[in-house]
């Protein structure tokens, strides 16, 4: 299944900057006990060259909910398109949960990006994990990889 005017996922690997890890995982620690969530941008190939750290606009369950502003997307989706470059991936913490997808997750989710999930607690980031929808509709382990050099 793919979503109309979305890129499907052409890269086998998400290689994501040390620098850029690191402001991820703040994000999630200074959003903790809510959700915090984001935007991976970069190119085709799988490489991610910025990250948008962007509000969780959830109503009612920021603590186990996260929604990103459409305008917001559209905003940053426009902004990389008109350098060549794409949204790779989303991704957002789960206060004192897992650093895997929820069936929210699932349900909500696009076939066509990556998506990366941080446990995080009260100590800090204890793991992160990435993902994507198979054919089936189920989300399957995606190989991610932090360059060190950056």
């Amino acid at each position: 299944m793919t979503v109309p005017g979305i890129q499907p996922i052409r890269f086998e690997t998400l290689v994501i900057p040390r620098s850029l890890v690191e402001t991820m995982e703040a994000h999630a620690v200074e959003d903790y006990p809510d959700e915090a969530c984001g935007l991976l941008v970069g190119y085709p190939d799988g490489r991610v060259v910025e990250i948008y750290r962007t509000p969780n606009v959830e109503p009612t369950r920021r603590h186990d909910r996260y929604l990103i502003d459409p305008r917001t997307y559209r905003r940053v989706e426009r902004s990389a398109d008109e350098r060549g470059l794409r949204i790779l991936a989303v991704y957002h913490s789960h206060p004192d949960h897992p650093a895997r997808p929820s069936e929210t997750d699932r349900q909500r989710a696009w076939p066509d990006f990556v998506y990366i999930v941080l446990r995080v607690t009260a100590q800090g980031v204890e793991a992160w994990t990435g993902w994507r929808l198979d054919e089936a509709g189920q989300f399957v382990p995606f190989p991610c990889q932090v360059d060190e050099s950056q």
